[in-house]
């Protein structure tokens, strides 16, 4: 294991260890190196997601079509194209709505999750993904947005873990919506807006800076830079 952060639910019990592997790394570092998706500014893969979903709903053949375009297959063997749908797919049914709700994934969650597979940096991608999630460059986000900004970035790490897998997706999907429930409340409850009940990024990234690295560390995975591209 090369990776390993515990998920807690809005009372702070914890509930799961997400667990990412070397062989996890291994296959993240192939499948954006050898589709050249590692190379794709965040807006420029996530926008055709958002463009093809209907009343922000993404089903999986609009998905899987989305992909196709994304990810050139010409230059991939047999094996590789295998690989990668079984681990794409494995992200979209990590965004499924939940049973009993519309078939298909939340659009906006799912793009924002997948900008991790893209180029930049921590911070250039949580700016780009609050800008998707408010709709607007310097938008503001109330308790349920931010919740679900932050189960984005989970839901796209325990995607990746194959250790994560073996639990029904959704048990996982609702770890994730806890543990990013109980964040999010920590961040509204010392940054928000006394009159708006609301947060701009600003105080998110403050959020970070006084003792959220400590809270959410796995924010600095979203950097293939630091772990899945480095040298060592």
């Amino acid at each position: 294991v090369r990776f390993s952060f515990t998920l807690v639910d809005e009372t702070s019990t914890p509930t799961f260890a997400v667990q990412i592997s070397g062989m996890d790394m291994k296959a993240l570092y192939s499948l954006v190196t050898k589709t050249a998706l590692i190379n794709l500014a965040p807006a420029s893969f996530c926008a055709p997601l958002l463009e093809s979903s209907m009343d922000g709903v993404l089903d999986k053949r609009f998905f899987d079509k989305c992909m196709r375009k994304l990810v050139k297959s010409t230059n991939l063997s047999k094996d590789d194209q295998n690989a990668f749908s079984v681990i794409l797919s494995a992200i979209f049914y990590s965004f499924e709505a939940d049973e009993g709700e519309d078939e298909g994934a939340d659009a906006v969650e799912l793009a924002i999750g997948m900008a991790m597979l893209c180029t930049g940096d921590k911070s250039s991608k949580l700016l780009y993904a609050w800008q998707v999630m408010s709709g607007e460059v310097d938008g503001c986000l109330d308790f349920a947005s931010l919740q679900s900004y932050i189960r984005s970035f989970l839901r796209m790490l325990i995607a990746i873990s194959f250790d994560a897998s073996s639990s029904p997706t959704a048990e996982t999907k609702a770890y994730a919506s806890g543990m990013a429930a109980w964040v999010a409340e920590s961040i509204m409850r010392d940054y928000a807006d006394a009159d708006t009940e609301m947060v701009v990024f600003d105080d998110f990234a403050q959020w970070y800076t006084d003792g959220g690295y400590e809270v959410a560390p796995w924010l600095e995975l979203l950097d293939l830079s630091k772990w899945v591209l480095a040298k060592n």
